[in-house]
């Protein structure tokens, strides 16, 4: 005679982080199976799975299958009416605000419909043409930029060095005179 398993606990998955309703299991749901957490996986079938409350039995009706298949199914079980009412109570001062903003964009709405906004796609060919000359464009004015730079400082050493060449003849035509004025009052 085999003996029976009992069902797992949160004690056996304690990674399941699953919020556990008052009272331990609701409505002949296992545990793991309430929450919204992710749930372990059942333990294997075994031969005597047909008794185990994690498996459906073939007898079990195609309306009842369809039920626990709905994905809402989880969401009453697990969300009591109680609980759903503190959350929108919880949020009732941002009621009226996210209704204002609903409000705004229903008034905006044909704003979005007009003729201009649904003309964006056809003037994408134009806007992608328009983006490759501008960047031919800056690629020019870095070009140029470096070119007027570089002509900039020939510049400035061209008039640096003119300037040390005039200093250089002043200082050469000062000594000149210096020594010209020199000569006649030796004579």
């Amino acid at each position: 005679m085999e003996a029976q398993q009992s069902p797992p606990t949160t004690k056996d998955y304690p990674d399941a982080r699953v919020p556990q309703p008052e009272g331990g299991e609701t409505a002949g749901t296992p545990n793991y199976l309430v929450g919204a957490g992710r749930a372990p996986p059942p333990p294997a079938c075994t031969p005597g799975c047909q008794s185990s409350p994690y498996f459906l039995s073939p007898n079990t009706p195609v309306e009842d299958v369809i039920k626990y298949l709905d994905p809402q199914y989880i969401d009453r079980m697990a969300v009591p009416d109680a609980m759903k009412l503190q959350f929108i109570l919880a949020e009732e001062q941002a009621i009226p605000e996210r209704a204002a903003l609903l409000e705004q964009v229903k008034n905006l709405q044909p704003i979005l419909d007009s003729a201009s906004i649904q003309a964006v796609p056809d003037h994408a060919a134009k806007l992608q043409r328009l983006s490759q000359i501008h960047i031919q464009q800056q690629e020019k004015r870095h070009d140029l930029t470096d070119s007027v730079k570089t002509l900039l400082e020939s510049y400035n050493k061209m008039t640096l060095l003119l300037s040390k060449q005039l200093l250089q003849w002043n200082e050469i035509l000062t000594r000149l005179e210096a020594a010209k004025q020199a000569k006649p009052v030796a004579e």
